[in-house]
């Protein structure tokens, strides 16, 4: 079996890249008619987006060095 380790700063990319990703979100929402499709799909990413930076960070501030998927 292999193991996959995420540095802190790899992490920390996921983080970033991520937080553009909602930026790109709302912004798509924001110019986007009244009832458009994205305003719908665009809650529901955004969400999962930012629940995601969330234990992310959680995991950065509990101040491992390494993660791991196994």
């Amino acid at each position: 079996m292999r193991k996959h380790r995420l540095s802190t700063t790899e992490l920390n990319w996921i983080i970033n890249a991520l937080n553009h990703d909602i930026d790109y979100t709302k912004k798509e929402m924001d110019v986007a008619a009244d009832g458009a499709p994205i305003q719908a799909f665009g809650e529901v990413i955004i969400e999962g987006r930012e629940n995601l930076v969330r234990k992310i960070t959680d995991i950065i501030k509990s101040n491992v060095k390494t993660v791991g998927i196994y």
